[in-house]
């Protein structure tokens, strides 16, 4: 009897777990998630960025993408990572419909707005709160509706940038194959080198080919001094790559011509066109950055220690000068 009475309490209690799953599966909240259309990239003609630090808007032209305010060139590694982002939005799961903003960095001071246009036409409106808490989505909202939402993946950083850190920070850059001399001046000492064509070999067309002959590499130019001394192919190769093409670390506010008129550094490259680029001492303001321009560039700039180490590095070890420990990659 006791055993009959544990089976009906136990059927009891199933039942009444049975009918509040079922209860509670009836209540449950459902939702569609807003489409968010896939666009391209190619079809976006202007991005505009708002937030309290700043606006600021991307736009495409025939010369590539400017930036404002200042009508800069725009890097254009980072607008293409803004561009894919903006035009593959994707929205994954509803967080909130409180409108409680402050918690996701939705609210005014640290909200990120974002339009994005084809010609005139709007394509694209959503608003860029903080990542979560795994780093794989971005709260955010979308155009005029009030609940946060998942976007896929971590995206906030590529719009809280202000517009010194998305300018195209390239200052030189050229053909390194079409540069035929160079001239550097450091501290008031003057190397010149400059590239020679290897001779024409004698025509061998007649001489009979040995068995296992196999097609010689054609020879190397050689740079030379203005003494007669080989400086290394392949320091010059170095020096060449390190310059094409060369990113400063910042821009500066003066122009170019007011920087100074006693470079440290002067570098001149000549060949199909001319390359200049000085270097100046570094001032009490930039620290240990090196104040510079080039022909490349509108505007003054400024480049690390580190940059300007391998054209010191460079004459150094083609003259024989500094240490007595350095080596010179120059044979007679």
């Amino acid at each position: 009897m006791k055993l009959k009475k544990e089976y009906a309490l136990l059927g009891i209690v199933i039942l009444a777990l049975g009918i509040y799953l079922f209860l509670n599966k009836q209540d449950r909240v459902h939702y569609t998630l807003p489409e968010t259309p896939r666009i391209e990239t190619a079809d976006i003609s202007r991005v505009e960025i708002q937030k309290a630090g700043g606006d600021l808007t991307l736009t495409r032209t025939d010369d590539g993408w400017r930036l404002r305010p200042g009508d800069y060139p725009a890097d254009t590694a980072q607008v293409e990572q803004i561009l894919k982002t903006v035009a593959n939005l994707s929205v994954t799961a509803l967080v909130s419909e409180t409108q409680s903003y402050a918690r996701y960095d939705l609210d005014a001071e640290r909200r990120i707005e974002i339009r994005a246009y084809s010609n005139d036409r709007l394509v694209r409106q959503f608003t860029v709160g903080k990542a979560a808490s795994t780093f794989r989505h971005t709260h955010v909202l979308l155009g005029e509706d009030k609940n946060v939402y998942h976007a896929a993946g971590s995206f906030r950083w590529e719009f809280d940038k202000a517009v010194d850190e998305l300018r195209d920070k390239t200052v030189l850059t050229f053909d390194r194959s079409a540069v035929t001399a160079i001239e550097l001046t450091a501290e008031g000492e003057q190397l010149v080198i400059a590239k020679e064509s290897p001779a024409p070999e004698a025509d061998t067309a007649e001489k009979p080919a040995l068995e296992g002959d196999q097609t010689k590499s054609p020879p190397e130019a050689r740079w030379v001094t203005a003494a007669g001394e080989t400086i290394a192919a392949t320091d010059v190769d170095q020096l060449l790559s390190a310059l094409s093409p060369l990113k400063c670390s910042a821009f500066l506010d003066e122009a170019p011509q007011t920087i100074g008129d006693d470079p440290q550094y002067r570098l001149e490259l000549k060949g199909l066109e001319s390359k200049t680029l000085e270097i100046f001492s570094p001032a009490a303001e930039t620290g240990s950055d090196f104040s510079a321009r080039s022909s490349d560039s509108p505007y003054a700039f400024k480049l690390t220690e580190f940059e300007v180490a391998k054209i010191k590095d460079f004459f150094t070890a083609a003259t024989g000068s500094g240490d007595e420990a350095d080596t010179p990659a120059t044979s007679q």
